[in-house]
């Protein structure tokens, strides 16, 4: 199990998607998914013995705005109820750019066990989306390579020291916008609009019909 989504257990409202976490209620699943939308695939993982899912791919433009044609592809993981009987929901990490943990069987248990202990949750299809740069999806926009360790650990002792560290992560920043750019991407479409366009293409390819949106802070979760 992914470190992030251990403590998730240990302390749901201080780590669980933080204070950005939003969850998205749809009013309407029409049943059926759109293969010419939704591309459904073998899940990466090994599925949970009596566990329902359905695993895919979705294209999206990577900059509306734009008539380049380049899209980038999203990770889209269903958790499947025993029986359907509320409106279906999809989870979106905060962060930003916090993957959900979906990359393999422990994650995916994970998320089963999340999901059994919320009553709220019990009965409605559990959407689960990387979203675009982060995660399974793909481009996946890391810097790690980038950045040093010991710099971002290191504590300021100094104006001198802060002013090297400020110089250090800059440097780091910089090379890593200069590498990604270099690939084609488009780093200016990688915002909350682009990403909320994302979503409602999600709710269409899956073809649930309309929705209602309530996001909530870690205060207001269901589950404290």
């Amino acid at each position: 199990m992914r470190a992030s989504f251990r403590r998730m257990f240990i302390n749901l409202d201080r780590v669980l998607f933080k204070l950005a976490s939003a969850v998205f209620l749809f009013c309407a699943w029409s049943g059926d998914i759109h293969a010419e939308e939704f591309k459904k695939t073998n899940c990466w993982f090994e599925i949970p013995r009596d566990r329902g899912m359905t695993c895919g791919t979705l294209n999206v433009p990577e900059n509306r705005k734009k008539a380049s044609g380049t899209e980038i592809t999203l990770s889209v993981v269903v958790f499947e109820p025993d029986r359907e009987r509320h409106e279906p929901i999809v989870f979106l990490t905060g962060g930003p750019g916090q993957p959900t943990d979906i990359g393999d069987r422990e994650d995916i248990e994970a998320w089963w066990q999340f999901i059994s202990d919320q009553n709220w949750m019990i009965g409605r299809r559990v959407v689960v989306v990387d979203q675009r740069g982060i995660g399974k999806s793909i481009p996946r926009l890391s810097c790690s390579r980038y950045f040093k360790a010991d710099h971002w650990n290191s504590i300021s002792l100094s104006v001198d020291a802060e002013i090297s560290f400020d110089k250090l992560m800059r440097d780091e920043v910089i090379a890593c916008r200069s590498a990604l750019t270099a690939k084609g991407i488009d780093l200016f479409a990688y915002n909350t609009t682009e990403n909320a366009a994302d979503i409602n293409d999600v709710r269409k390819a899956l073809g649930i019909s309309g929705y209602s949106t309530a996001s909530l802070t870690a205060q207001e979760l269901p589950w404290k």
